[in-house]
């Protein structure tokens, strides 16, 4: 989640993902969710907002 609204390119965000020990996986849903809200350059609100309509509860 440390990378959402920091619209950084998507393969420097995935890096990072790994660099953390948890790469993303287009597979698993909350994964997704973070993938799309890079991509789509999503501020922090845009992101919670979404994960939350697929039964996430962020803070």
């Amino acid at each position: 989640m440390f990378v959402i609204g920091l619209k950084l390119p998507q393969e420097t965000a995935e890096e990072l993902f790994c660099l953390q020990g948890h790469p993303l996986y287009e597979k698993n849903r909350f994964d997704f969710i973070t993938m799309c809200a890079i991509r789509d350059g999503d501020d922090i609100t845009d992101f919670i907002e979404e994960a939350e309509k697929y039964g996430f509860k962020l803070p």
